[in-house]
């Protein structure tokens, strides 16, 4: 997602916390090899977290399997002696998936104290962990300060736990965000949805021949938005947001190894408009 958001030359940052082991050096290699800047806390006597993604070979169907390892670990010290960079913000874009633990979502109200007042983000991360009582109530508690949420419809769904249409959970969530809060939501190859606090929008999601890995598309459909997004300044108008939906859908269809893009030798520099 980060390297993504550095096509454009917007400076992504990474927090995490990584084992004093070969794949923690491996995660801060990749980072410089990207331009992105990581702020890394080192866990010696922890080992790095891994996920294994299982593919079914006939349905293509998925599931994670993690082990969070050091990952759980980062702490509320780790990320103070972050602050210089955290100061330097304009976004911070947290997933559910690290709010798991108590320790780490006393981190997210901490780096929202240190970032000055920068845009404050949600990926939604997974229906299981958004349905997490946990989990939900600490996003629940910075919504009035949000900027905006991303996540698939089934998410936004299991996060808003009732009966509505997805619509109407979607508006009821923007209304819920800081002014000019906004609400996203993919849903494979249905349309990407966009709820803001005065307009509902569909946007068609291309039609793709020859998917060769569905891993990794959401992310980076929400990496290559928040980098047009960041680019053209957090600007929220609907022309803008719209400009920003597209770069993640022409982003999300590079990953998924589209053959239309394949043919027309698409390059991550054409996903953006400057």
């Amino acid at each position: 997602m980060a390297s993504f958001e550095n096509c454009l030359g917007v400076s992504a940052h990474y927090l995490g916390c990584c084992g004093d082991d070969d794949d923690g050096r491996y995660i801060a290699q990749e980072c410089a090899k990207c331009n992105i800047i990581s702020f890394m806390q080192v866990e010696s006597g922890q080992s790095t977290g891994k996920c294994a993604i299982v593919i079914d070979a006939v349905t293509r169907d998925r599931s994670i399997l993690c082990n969070r390892g050091a990952a759980g670990f980062l702490s509320v010290d780790g990320i103070k002696q972050m602050n210089p960079g955290i100061k330097e913000c304009d976004i911070i874009f947290a997933s559910a998936f690290n709010l798991t633990t108590e320790s780490r979502r006393e981190v997210i109200t901490i780096i929202w104290k240190l970032s000055s007042g920068c845009e404050l983000g949600f990926s939604l991360a997974s229906e299981q962990v958004v349905a997490m009582v946990e989990v939900k109530e600490c996003i629940e508690s910075h919504l009035s300060k949000s900027h905006f949420i991303i996540g698939t419809a089934s998410e936004i769904q299991s996060f808003a736990g009732n009966t509505e249409s997805i619509q109407e959970q979607m508006e009821l969530l923007a209304r819920k965000l800081t002014i000019g809060g906004f609400v996203l939501a993919t849903d494979g190859s249905n349309p990407v949805l966009l709820a803001t606090q005065h307009s509902f929008n569909s946007f068609a999601v291309h039609e793709t021949n020859s998917i060769v890995d569905t891993n990794g598309a959401g992310d980076t459909f929400a990496g290559c938005f928040l980098a047009q997004y960041a680019h053209q300044s957090m600007d929220k108008s609907l022309e803008s947001l719209t400009i920003a939906v597209q770069a993640g859908i022409n982003g999300s269809r590079l990953s998924l190894g589209s053959q239309a893009i394949e043919e027309t030798s698409f390059k991550y520099q054409n996903l953006f408009v400057n």
